[in-house]
């Protein structure tokens, strides 16, 4: 069963993901295939994933920041962009790639 984490509020949140330890990564061209050596899942990341994953791989983690950057480079609606964020994290928690952490301002 997928959990899905629904923002209704990006200001109220203050959601950060560190990259899970026993990961096994590999760039292939414009695709980056990621596995969780613990559990043998993996995500297959393409398109804008690549570039949400190399953002957090960076110290970009914060969910507000991520959408931010997604918008400034994207050409696309910021409904659409956050949309897809959120499938793109909830995929990666999923798998065990990435862990969510809630943090207080």
């Amino acid at each position: 069963m997928v959990k899905f984490l629904i923002i209704s509020d990006m200001s109220k949140r203050n959601l950060y993901f560190d990259i899970s330890s026993n990961l096994a990564s590999s760039k292939i061209e414009n695709e980056i295939i990621v596995l969780n050596i613990d559990s043998g899942k993996y995500l297959q990341i393409k398109g804008s994933g690549v570039f949400i994953w190399e953002l957090i791989q960076e110290g970009k983690k914060s969910e507000k920041d991520i959408l931010k950057k997604l918008i400034d480079v994207f050409d696309e609606d910021e409904v659409v962009l956050e949309n897809d964020l959120n499938i793109f994290l909830n995929d990666a928690i999923e798998k065990g790639l990435l862990n969510e952490v809630i943090k207080n301002r």
